[in-house]
């Protein structure tokens, strides 16, 4: 698994709860995270945190991820893979955490 590079579509509470798991874990290494995120401060702060690659492109994080974890609320959803549908491809793991989905 650590070397997977795994994206997470939204760098909030849950995500930072997962990501802050695999790392304590030595599950994954933090150059093989990305994280987007709509908040600058909060990209800012995943970085200084743990290391992980940031960014404000939902596209740009599942590019390239083996596995992609859907880590936004609900009415975010939609939005939010919309933006990143052009760079899903066949062979990856699509991960909800999202409540109800």
């Amino acid at each position: 698994m650590k070397t997977k590079r795994i994206a997470f579509l939204g760098g909030g509470n849950m995500a930072e709860a997962i990501l802050g798991g695999l790392l304590a874990g030595d599950v994954a290494l933090a150059g093989n995270i990305v994280a987007s995120d709509i908040s600058e401060a909060r990209r800012a702060w995943l970085v200084k945190e743990y290391g992980i690659d940031v960014t404000d492109g939902n596209a740009v994080a599942v590019s390239g991820a083996d596995v992609v974890v859907l880590a936004v609320k609900p009415q975010q959803v939609a939005e939010v893979l919309g933006s990143a549908r052009k760079a899903f491809t066949e062979t990856q793991l699509l991960v909800s955490i999202c409540a109800g989905l």
